[in-house]
């Protein structure tokens, strides 16, 4: 369902980012993942009608069942009643998209802007970092990368863990002060695209994409290894290939955070959005170019 909230504790977010949810955000709230004394769990349902995700520490989930809801199951542990160092998770409801909603803002966030309407107070939570809490993520379906598609022999594995950190990358992008409104609109866009992901062999490469072309070919050997930050590094990189932007070729004795031609073009600033550094990885070989009757950038080794 369009405008659907999903929460969970998986950084991951699950299955969401196949399914066209974004990630809205890293930590709404604190909550636990294991039953402590005074928690309770609480439960997962969803309406296969609308796609609305339904959260009720009411292990019969309240009425629920009769509007079609089935159990998911328990998504994290929380507290019934007011405990020490809790806030309160209120529960807003869209009545004409029928889609739920969780803030610990007793305002609603935007909520009440876009026609929700606050409904109960769900359970209680922790704001800030405690013992056995963890970050409880907030994702929408908004059908961006819905279009995204994979070539044959990426598996189920690769492709979940793709669009993950594509998910993540993007989040980031949103945010970002490395960079500019025009450079944050472009990327944004390209994950609109139908972006067909690609197998790469070039063993000199990470990935590469055309610029302003709809292709991004990943060397799951080289990249994967390397972990999810250099992966969301990598992609978003690449979108910013597909954005427009190019860099020039790296030469000798670039390296990241020198602000040269090449670590400060757009797709090398746009590595610093995932977590405030650069990728070194490009340390392993230097980049060579190669461009096609288009001009389109074909190759892009060791991103």
């Amino acid at each position: 369902m369009s405008n659907d909230h999903f929460y969970c504790t998986d950084p991951g977010g699950e299955l969401a980012s196949l399914y066209g949810y974004e990630l809205e955000s890293l930590e709404c709230c604190r909550v636990l993942g294991t039953n402590l004394p005074g928690s309770t769990p609480l439960f997962r349902w969803l309406s296969p009608a609308t796609g609305d995700h339904f959260y009720t520490v009411d292990p019969n989930g309240e009425l629920a069942p009769q509007y079609g809801y089935k159990f998911e199951g328990v998504s994290c542990y929380v507290f019934g009643v007011p405990q020490a160092n809790t806030v309160p998770l209120f529960r807003w409801i869209n009545n004409a998209s029928g889609d739920h909603f969780y803030t610990i803002d007793p305002q609603g966030e935007l909520a009440p802007q876009y026609g929700y309407v606050f409904e109960t107070i769900a359970c209680h939570v922790f704001k800030t970092t405690l013992p056995g809490s963890v970050p409880l993520a907030r994702w929408l379906h908004t059908g961006m990368m819905k279009n995204f598609n994979f070539a044959d022999g990426i598996s189920e594995g690769q492709r979940l863990r793709v669009m993950q950190r594509h998910a993540f990358a993007l989040f980031r992008a949103k945010s970002c002060g490395f960079l500019g409104p025009v450079e944050k609109s472009g990327v944004i866009a390209a994950y609109s695209k139908a972006i067909h992901h690609n197998i790469s062999t070039n063993p000199e490469a990470n990935a590469s994409a055309e610029v302003g072309g709809y292709k991004v070919s990943i060397n799951f050997n080289n990249l994967f290894p390397l972990g999810d930050r250099e992966i969301s590094q990598t992609l978003l990189h690449e979108m910013m290939h597909i954005a427009g932007y190019v860099h020039p070729p790296r030469a000798q004795g670039d390296v990241p955070g020198d602000n040269g031609p090449y670590y400060s073009s757009p797709p090398l600033r746009a590595e610093l959005c995932i977590d405030g550094v650069q990728s070194d990885a490009g340390l392993i070989t230097l980049h060579r170019f190669r461009f096609g009757i288009s001009g389109k950038h074909l190759c892009c080794p060791v991103e």
